[in-house]
C-alpha cells in the first residue's frame, strides 16, 4: 500500500493542533472510494503526523486548474 505522510509544521504545533486533529477526525469518519483513507495518527510533544492512503491513478491537477482560474 502506498501512503503519504502529512506533517503539521512544528512552528504551528500550538496554534494549528486543534485544526489538524479536527481534519484527521473528519477523515477517519469518511468511507468512499474517491476520498483518501486515514491510516493512522502520530502525536508526540513536538511532532504531529497523519498517514493517508494514496489514491493511485488520480490527480488533483484538473481541480487545481479550475481553482486557479
Amino acid at each position: 500500500m502506498d501512503v503519504a505522510i502529512k506533517m503539521l509544521n512544528p512552528s504551528r504545533l500550538d496554534s494549528g493542533k486543534d485544526e489538524f486533529l479536527g481534519e484527521a477526525n473528519v477523515m477517519v469518519q469518511l468511507d468512499h472510494p474517491c476520498i483518501v483513507k486515514l491510516i493512522g495518527i502520530c502525536q508526540q510533544p513536538q511532532l504531529m503526523l497523519v498517514t493517508i492512503k494514496i489514491l493511485q491513478y488520480f490527480t488533483l491537477c484538473p481541480v487545481c486548474d479550475i481553482i486557479e482560474k
